[in-house]
């Protein structure tokens, strides 16, 4: 379990950084709001964003995190087909 901490932090980290480099600092905003577990109508409230906005970017977020976090255990596995091991372990862990 604490290896599935460590990894998703890392992918966060990583996603967190991507949007930086990009100056998507809304993007950045909305990230931190939802892992804090704000609902889209408090992240837009609080944002003063409209709802589909936040929508919107949740699901950008929720894809790009799959990315980030493929990459990052893309760097501690030998192949692909690893990948997708862990993608798979950590998802039965993240939901029990």
């Amino acid at each position: 379990m604490e290896w599935t901490r460590h990894t998703i932090s890392l992918a966060i980290k990583r996603l967190d950084e991507q949007y930086r480099v990009r100056g998507n600092e809304r993007r950045r905003q909305v990230l931190a709001l939802h892992i804090d577990g704000l609902k889209s109508t408090e992240i837009a409230g609080r944002l003063a964003l409209d709802i589909e906005t936040v929508k919107n970017d949740i699901r950008a977020i929720k894809r790009d995190s799959h990315d980030a976090l493929r990459t990052t255990i893309r760097a501690t596995v030998a192949n692909d087909e690893l990948v997708e091991q862990e993608m798979s372990a950590m998802k039965e862990i993240v939901l029990r």
